[in-house]
């Protein structure tokens, strides 16, 4: 866009890191904008557009991502659902 107004200097790109730390989960289609840190511990919902810094221990879903959730909770439902199907077999 900005090289199309034929004026100096060209302009090549934009560059920033993205600095994602321990034992994230990216959805599908997610983006993660330059100059963002994703925290440890942090699920990011598919589709998501990450613009800004995402604390460890959260679950962000939208566009822009918010948070929207702990990931402890998601661990501790998964484990308990996990238990309840372990039951089930079990008892058949």
């Amino acid at each position: 866009m900005f090289n199309n107004l034929n004026r100096d200097p060209e302009i090549l790109f934009h560059m920033g890191c993205r600095e994602v730390m321990d034992n994230v989960f990216i959805g599908a289609n997610s983006i993660i904008m330059p100059n963002v840190r994703v925290g440890s511990n942090t699920i990011i919902a598919a589709g998501s557009i990450v613009t800004k810094d995402i604390p460890s221990g959260s679950v962000v879903a939208g566009v822009p991502a918010r948070v929207i959730g702990e990931f402890e909770d998601v661990y501790n439902n998964r484990v308990q659902e996990s238990t309840k199907q372990k039951n089930l077999l079990e008892t058949k």
